[in-house]
């Protein structure tokens, strides 16, 4: 990330999204949605007033829109950007996000009154990541400070504001999965994150086009900075604002997927050239005549494919243009049981199939998605062991994701963020397994 982002420190609130750069003629009148009045003092200083909610864009020609497409998401605690709280915005939410003017977060905590405020403005030019959708986030900071007495879990109302848009506003409950807690560096895995950094390294960029290269550098640079970030806070003896979870999703979700986007430039096709006499050549007896290796013909087309689908979670299709230019269209045949954005992007609703029609002008890909349920088990569900010593629980799920653990009973057995059991005295103690929004025991008993 680069300019106002998620992963700056410096920024209370970022948000990353790219959309073209727009020119628009304003009409500006009482009735404008946003509208806010200055008054010259007598000393010469500004007076603002109150932002006022209106009818009219503000826009000449252009009635005031309704963003009606969105699909907000409470992101489970990952900090993958620094962020300790995140919410994404997904779906056809139109030209919002080009348009977007201010982000506002009112905190109220467990009660009915707003406890705090945070706030920031930002440059459309600077914002990232369309294919993503808009990515809202909290970052701690100097002027984002928490009220005493509280976590971040409770109410939230998000309200955003963009020229041209009625006030888009989404409240949520943040439970203790969507809060991010310091997390110890050395705790963290970077074996897979220093291996897809190694794979780019290995890859021609001459042999890609500009664009689909260009999104595998931005995401190579994020994943170098957050590995050096893990390496200094090793170093230091410091925690990250981050989790395991936030790695793997960089290497998955965002590195992975953009070297699995990279698209080969086409060679050019080398002219033949005919002679104008052609030699005539008589074989002997004991000779074979050369055969010719006949060029092969590269038919346009297009091809599509996409990883397992989840309930509730979501996967993008990868399509490939061969000869073939235009816009890529998705459709569901089912959207009760999958459903994909104009990004491609299929979100699994129930377990059940769906056909996904892929289409670039008069070529057409079906692509017959199975949804999974998520599945989550533990390999033992008991262990017995000696005081001091110590077992690792081991799970299996599908897709991988966040897993938690929490004993019932610190002074007989505690349990670290990876798993890792340690006997404490005698007796039993439950240690309560989640992944996949599910739920299950794991017993120990300490002699």
């Amino acid at each position: 990330m680069h300019g106002n982002n998620l992963y700056n420190r410096r920024q209370c609130i970022s948000v990353i999204l790219l959309e073209e750069q727009y020119s628009e003629t304003a009409n500006v009148t009482v009735n404008t949605n946003g509208l806010k009045t200055a008054t010259e003092n007598e000393d010469g200083t500004f007076s603002f007033s109150a932002r006022k909610t209106g009818t009219e864009s503000g826009i000449q020609g252009t009635d005031l829109k309704v963003a009606t497409g969105i699909e907000p998401e409470v992101k489970t605690a990952s900090g993958s950007y620094g962020e300790f709280l995140r919410v994404d915005l997904n779906g056809n939410y139109g030209g919002l996000g080009a348009a977007m003017q201010a982000v506002k977060w009112d905190y109220y905590g467990n009660g009915n009154t707003v406890l705090a405020t945070y706030g920031t403005k930002f440059a459309a030019d600077n914002w990232m990541h369309k294919m993503m959708g808009i990515q809202l986030g909290l970052t701690h900071s100097v002027r984002c400070q928490l009220p005493a007495g509280t976590d971040g879990t409770g109410h939230w109302k998000l309200t955003v504001y963009a020229l041209g848009y009625q006030d888009y506003t989404f409240e949520f409950d943040a439970t203790a999965t969507n809060i991010v807690t310091p997390t110890d560096p050395s705790t963290i895995d970077t074996t897979a994150l220093k291996a897809a950094l190694e794979k780019v390294k290995a890859l021609n960029k001459d042999d890609y086009t500009e664009e689909s290269w260009k999104k595998v550098e931005d995401e190579a640079t994020e994943t170098q900075e957050m590995l050096e970030e893990i390496e200094a806070a090793i170093k230091d003896k410091t925690t990250v604002a981050f989790s395991q979870a936030a790695v793997d999703e960089q290497v998955n979700e965002h590195l992975t997927a953009a070297i699995n986007g990279l698209v080969k430039k086409e060679k050019p096709v080398e002219p033949v050239v005919t002679p104008d006499v052609k030699p005539t050549v008589t074989p002997s007896k004991n000779e074979t005549k050369p055969t010719a290796t006949p060029t092969p013909v590269v038919k346009p087309g297009i091809t599509a494919k996409v990883s397992q689908v989840y309930v509730g979670k979501k996967a993008t299709i990868k399509v490939t243009k061969t000869k073939v230019t235009g816009k890529v269209t998705f459709k569901s045949s089912n959207k009760k049981v999958a459903t994909v954005n104009s990004k491609g992007v299929i979100t699994g609703k129930k377990a059940g199939k769906a056909v996904i029609t892929v289409k670039v002008g008069k070529y057409t890909k079906k692509l017959t998605v199975k949804v999974k349920k998520p599945s989550f088990k533990l390999v033992k569900s008991s262990v017995k062991l000696k005081k001091g010593n110590k077992t690792t629980i081991r799970v299996k799920a599908a897709p991988v994701s966040k897993v938690t653990y929490k004993t019932s009973n610190k002074k007989v057995a505690t349990v670290n963020s990876k798993g890792v059991v340690t006997a404490k005295k005698k007796g039993t103690a439950k240690i309560t397994v989640k992944c996949n929004g599910i739920t299950r025991t794991f017993k120990v008993t300490v002699k």
